[in-house]
């Protein structure tokens, strides 16, 4: 607490009571920027949607056989005979 006191007496000192700093003649203004505009984000979300679909796509299409596989194929072209009911 006695250094808060000898703080305190060491500022009186420096400015005494009658001497006071005399007010500021800076103004301040304060200007608000404009919003951003409205509507900016939905170009956004559609193409984020589009590209979405795109690569889920490509993802999941159905995946030709390798041109090396030719015996694959022929396999799944043979026509299977009917089952007897």
């Amino acid at each position: 607490m006695s250094l808060i006191n000898q703080m305190l007496r060491d500022l009186e000192q420096r400015n005494p009571a009658g001497r006071t700093n005399p007010p500021s003649q800076q103004t301040l203004d304060i200007k608000f920027g404009q919003p951003p505009p409205r509507g900016g984000y939905r170009p956004t979300v559609w193409l984020a949607g589009i590209l979405l679909t795109g690569i889920v796509w490509l993802y999941w299409r159905p995946q030709a056989p390798a041109p090396s596989e030719p015996a694959a194929s022929a396999a799944q072209a043979k026509p299977r005979p009917p089952v007897p009911v």
